[in-house]
């Protein structure tokens, strides 16, 4: 945030304020954030859960239902690394 300059003053006042720094943090908080700024590319590192959500759950103790399956599919992988120890750990999808 800049201040502007007053009609017939000399002195220039395009130098960003410090005290805006002190406020700023709370002000995103209790108004939420820009509308300039996009979230988008990291909405989709949610697509997996919202998948586990939607498709798997009866929207009722979502949080236990989501850690289960969460918790079978771990076991899943854990049983596929022991049994085919030759696999790389990173070509799994």
């Amino acid at each position: 945030m800049y201040a502007k300059t007053e009609q017939g003053s000399r002195k220039k006042w395009n130098f960003p304020k410090n005290h805006l720094s002190m406020h700023l943090f709370d002000d995103i908080e209790a108004k939420g954030v820009t509308r300039n700024f996009n979230t988008k590319p990291n909405e989709k590192m949610h697509g997996p859960l919202k998948e586990t959500y939607q498709l798997r759950t009866n929207f009722k103790n979502v949080a236990e239902q989501i850690l289960r399956i969460d918790h079978y599919q771990l076991q899943e992988l854990l049983m596929e690394l022991t049994t085919n120890p030759r696999r790389d750990f990173f070509t799994l999808s």
